[in-house]
C-alpha cells in the first residue's frame, strides 16, 4: 500500500527539517 511509502517519506522529511534547524542552531552560536 502507500501508506507505507507515505510514511517513509513523511519521516524522511521530518528528518531533514530537524537536521536544518540544528545545523541554524549551531551555525547561530
Amino acid at each position: 500500500e502507500g501508506t507505507v511509502k507515505s510514511r517513509c517519506a513523511r519521516a524522511r522529511k521530518k528528518l531533514a527539517v530537524t537536521l536544518e534547524y540544528f545545523r541554524d542552531e549551531g551555525n547561530r552560536r
